[in-house]
């Protein structure tokens, strides 16, 4: 399975190490392939574009 991650910064992983943002814990968990598009200082109608990235799953973390 393909997980694509849209979101902010707290998607993105600021102030944590790469190896600590919750993507990758998700992935090292459960061993599906996790993509990142976190972005940091994005807003909801910045993440409102449908990706053109096919995926299984898709999280969004939004935070209001």
């Amino acid at each position: 399975m393909k997980i694509l991650c849209l979101g902010d910064s707290l998607t993105f992983g600021t102030g944590v190490t790469r190896s600590n943002a919750w993507t990758t814990l998700v992935h090292k968990q459960t061993g599906y392939e996790v993509v990142n598009r976190g972005v940091p200082g994005d807003t909801t109608g910045g993440m409102l574009p449908v990706p053109s990235t096919r995926s299984s799953a898709t999280a969004r973390t939004r935070w209001w």
